[in-house]
């Protein structure tokens, strides 16, 4: 006779980017986002554009202006997933939790297996600028491909590409 819990673990299957267990069911990896259900073979096939896409300009442009009004969207890739912080107080980036609440865990991005540190980065509000200052970490944290030095500030501009340790993040300004 088989075990109640051995039959769970029948049907969960893998996803084929990040290697996490899926249920059956699911469309996409609650994990990496990738996409679990296979193309339907009854859809037409994707032919090319006749005409450029359409690219809407930011408002904020290349901006460093990140006033009170303004959050900080980190949109994870290659998933899409979106966050919105409002980065009131300093915001700590990194694993699990702190007692004040002023850590944003990115465990569900994987970040363990990116190298992610518990307390990676630091972003924090200095007059109308963002700052991010890495916390002296193994895997160090880059800025449009630059390695930040460890306990530096440095000013983040709208649509700045963040990788902490391998976590790719495109950091955006909204309003």
């Amino acid at each position: 006779m088989t075990h109640p819990a051995e039959t769970a673990r029948q049907r969960l299957s893998h996803c084929p980017q990040c290697n996490r267990a899926t249920l059956p069911g699911d469309n996409y990896c609650a994990s990496c986002g990738y996409p679990l259900v296979p193309p339907t073979a009854q859809l037409p096939k994707t032919g090319p554009l006749t005409r450029e896409p359409a690219a809407f300009p930011s408002k904020n442009g290349r901006t460093d202006r990140f006033t009170l009004r303004d959050s900080a969207v980190l949109q994870f890739l290659p998933s899409g997933v979106c966050v919105s912080l409002p980065i009131r107080q300093p915001t700590l980036l990194g694993r699990g939790q702190t007692p004040d609440g002023t850590l944003y865990d990115l465990t569900p991005f994987n970040a363990l297996p990116h190298g992610v540190s518990r307390h990676h980065c630091l972003l924090r509000r200095d007059s109308e600028r963002l700052l991010i200052t890495d916390l002296d970490t193994l895997n160090g944290t880059y800025v449009n491909g630059q390695r930040l030095a460890p306990r530096r500030d440095y000013v983040l501009q709208h649509s700045d590409r963040l990788i902490l340790g391998s976590l790719h993040i495109i950091i955006s300004f909204h309003r």
